[in-house]
């Protein structure tokens, strides 16, 4: 018995999604250039670390502040996922650097630590790429669809 895997694209399309390009591909994207999410990236990175050490209060237009974190970095999880293919890895990566950041708060006199707090912060990038992916999913649907 011939496994799944085993099948050719065609007989595999039929029935399932593709096998290959389940993620976006640069051709894929919204027709702006990588760099552009990348720049957008650093400048949202390098507003969360100065916020995050920033001896201020949340934000009064949001009442929750764990809402605020996994806003904040779930669009930085989806902007490093337009900008970069190795998206599991830099997801991991910021996981780390919002770890590393509520270390630094806890280091200050005006902030403290929070395992909450860096937790909504990992769920945020999370659903960053949970976006990502399924969008080339469906991307990828429709592009088997049309082909056939």
């Amino acid at each position: 018995m011939t496994s799944v895997s085993r099948l050719p694209d065609t007989i595999y399309a039929s029935y399932c999604l593709p096998r290959r390009n389940l993620f976006l591909k640069p051709s894929w994207r919204l027709s702006l250039p990588p760099a552009l999410f990348r720049g957008l990236f650093w400048l949202l990175f390098l507003s969360i670390i100065v916020l995050s050490l920033a001896p201020v209060d949340h934000p009064e237009f949001s009442p929750n502040d764990k809402v605020n974190h996994l806003l904040g970095w779930g669009v930085l999880g989806l902007l490093g996922c337009l900008g970069w293919t190795a998206r599991v890895r830099l997801v991991l990566l910021l996981w780390c650097a919002s770890f590393a950041l509520e270390g630094a708060q806890g280091l200050t006199s005006y902030r403290m630590f929070s395992v909450a707090d860096a937790l909504a912060n990992g769920a945020g990038l999370l659903i960053g790429l949970a976006i990502i992916t399924l969008w080339g999913r469906i991307l990828a649907l429709f592009r088997v669809n049309s082909t056939q």
